[in-house]
């Protein structure tokens, strides 16, 4: 029997091959060595699992702390978009500063240094975290509605039902033009598929994307103001809704149908930004 695989098994040491061997009951005994893997260079050379745990344990841990950094960095960015959000609602983005987004977030200014360069370069992230948030919160149901007038008209619907029950939300939308221009691409990113499939099934009447777009723009900026202003949500919903429709060629009786349909869909989802609004 060729026994030159084989070799005694020493009694396994604590970590990193260090430290008070284990009890003796962990024995002598033979194990079976791949000596040409060993030669070969193989990862494992002495065949000692202790060291392979140990190694196994340092990524484990070094994954748990860049998931923990992630998470916390996720957060405080999270906290400074907040702070922004409300800040501008209140002063306008023209009149907001670095030191008003830190004073409200309670954090040092060379953290917000670390995710945003300038007030210009957080209301560039805030815009589409926004839009993010507010597509998020009734993405699920909306997009379960088969007709692409409906969809329209109960995604516009929900949107200014949020704004009327999150004022920081109206102001902030009212006080900086929101959807800006530069919004637009990412606006059509979330929206442009409703549109082309109500031109494409003939829905809606023939126009370039753009202008579907910027109708639905100034719609939803000018019901926003009404809100913001004390306006009823459910009213003017509906008017915009019919707005929206007479635009894409509807027929007038139903377009006053699906305006005024009521909305069974659930609450929008509240994300980080607007999860804390609601009572401000």
């Amino acid at each position: 029997m060729d026994l030159s695989n084989f070799s005694r098994r020493r009694p396994r040491l604590g970590p990193g091959g260090t430290g008070a061997p284990q009890p003796a009951s962990a024995g002598w005994g033979w194990v079976y060595r791949d000596r040409a893997r060993e030669n070969a260079g193989w990862p494992f050379p002495l065949g000692t699992w202790n060291d392979i745990s140990v190694r196994m344990t340092k990524v484990s841990t070094q994954d748990h702390r860049v998931s923990t950094g992630c998470r916390r960095r996720a957060r405080t960015r999270a906290t400074l978009l907040r702070a922004g959000l409300q800040v501008m609602a209140k002063k306008g983005p023209g009149q907001t500063s670095i030191d008003d987004v830190i004073r409200a977030a309670g954090v040092a200014r060379g953290t917000f240094y670390k995710y945003f360069r300038s007030i210009p370069d957080l209301i560039n992230a805030l815009g589409p975290a926004v839009l993010d948030e507010i597509v998020m919160g009734q993405a699920d149901w909306v997009g379960q509605l088969a007709d692409p007038a409906e969809r329209i008209c109960a995604g516009l619907t929900s949107v200014i039902a949020l704004v009327e029950s999150h004022p920081v939300l109206g102001h902030f939308m009212a006080r900086s033009g929101w959807p800006a221009a530069d919004l637009s691409a990412h606006l059509m990113q979330k929206i442009g598929g409703v549109v082309d499939q109500g031109m494409d099934e003939g829905r809606f009447a023939p126009m370039p994307r753009s202008v579907a777009l910027a109708l639905i723009e100034g719609v939803v900026l000018g019901s926003v103001h009404a809100v913001a202003q004390g306006a009823s949500a459910r009213p003017i919903g509906i008017s915009a809704s019919e707005v929206i429709l007479r635009g894409f060629g509807l027929p007038a009786e139903e377009v006053a149908r699906i305006a005024g349909a009521p909305v069974t869909g659930p609450a929008p989802r509240q994300g980080y930004l607007l999860g804390g609004l609601a009572s401000d």
